[in-house]
């Protein structure tokens, strides 16, 4: 007998706290005509969601809100649709209404988990037509150089604790700066370079902006993706410029090369959601916090 109750996650109150987060039970939605059901195998959670949570998101979002953004899954029954047909492998699109060129002001408003209901859900309904760092902005070439900032949840490079340097290295990394005891880190990983860092992928904000500028190459590229250091006036800062997110050329490169992302040691059920916010915002995860249904 096919399932006919859909378990989800919803913000339900403001606070400070993941209690916030309620568990609830709804039917499976309906396939439209144009479009597909997907039944989520596994959610990664980022900054943003757990910040949505307790209320630390500078932006707004709906109320009773359905959190995060990044889920994969499979299809389970489609529309009148040509793109997708059951048993497609899928991963959710930030940004639901953004699937090419420039972004408008209306795709803006369709990131999932924040103006629109996420993936924290066992069944999901996308519509049909619903990569760019290092590929869409300017294409990374051979021998450039990239900094990349933190390990919990974008891997490597820059790091605060000495006991993730060996491992980054085992992963990779050409040279790991740990940013507490290097305050300069952007002249030190200029040094390292022949004349500057390529590409650069921002996480910080506020706090780190200026040392991504100090380290990047001229006509390199600094891409603004977190704000983990805060949102509010800070340090004589550059504004970040806004980046656009697209999908399907990353999909298909990860699939090419066999790319397996870094997941924390600890892998959370979707019972579990609660704790696995908890554990990704007391920082005790080394790569993606994962949550399997």
């Amino acid at each position: 007998m096919s399932p006919t109750t859909n378990k989800q996650w919803i913000i339900r109150m403001s606070g400070n706290t993941f209690d916030s987060l309620k568990r609830t039970e709804n039917p499976i939605p309906s396939v439209g005509e144009y479009d597909v059901l997907i039944k989520i195998e596994a959610f990664s959670l980022n900054y943003r969601d757990a910040s949505i949570s307790i209320n630390k998101y500078p932006f707004p979002s709906k109320t009773e809100l359905i959190p995060c953004s990044d889920a994969a899954g499979t299809v389970t029954h489609v529309g009148k649709v040509t793109s997708f047909r059951p048993g497609d492998a899928v991963t959710s699109l930030f940004f639901a209404g953004h699937i090419f060129g420039a972004p408008t002001a209306e795709a803006q408003n369709t990131g999932l988990g924040g103006f629109h209901n996420g993936c924290l859900q066992q069944y999901r309904v996308f519509h049909e037509m619903t990569w760019n760092a290092l590929y869409e902005l300017k294409p990374l070439g051979a021998g450039q150089a990239v900094l990349v900032q933190g390990t919990r949840g974008v891997p490597f490079l820059l790091r605060s604790w000495q006991g993730a340097a060996q491992r980054l290295i085992e992963l990779g990394a050409d040279h790991v700066i740990n940013y507490r005891e290097d305050p300069g880190w952007g002249a030190t990983a200029r040094k390292l370079t022949r004349d500057g860092v390529y590409h650069v992928t921002e996480v910080g904000g506020r706090n780190t902006m200026r040392q991504s500028l100090n380290c990047v190459k001229r006509e390199g590229v600094v891409y603004v993706i977190g704000y983990i250091g805060g949102t509010g006036p800070g340090h004589n800062q550059d504004q970040p410029p806004q980046i656009l997110d697209t999908l399907t050329a990353a999909a298909i490169a990860i699939e090419a090369n066999n790319i397996r992302p870094v997941v924390s040691e600890r892998v959370f059920e979707l019972c579990e959601a609660r704790e696995a916010y908890q554990y990704l915002w007391d920082q005790r995860h080394f790569g993606k916090v994962e949550i399997q249904v």
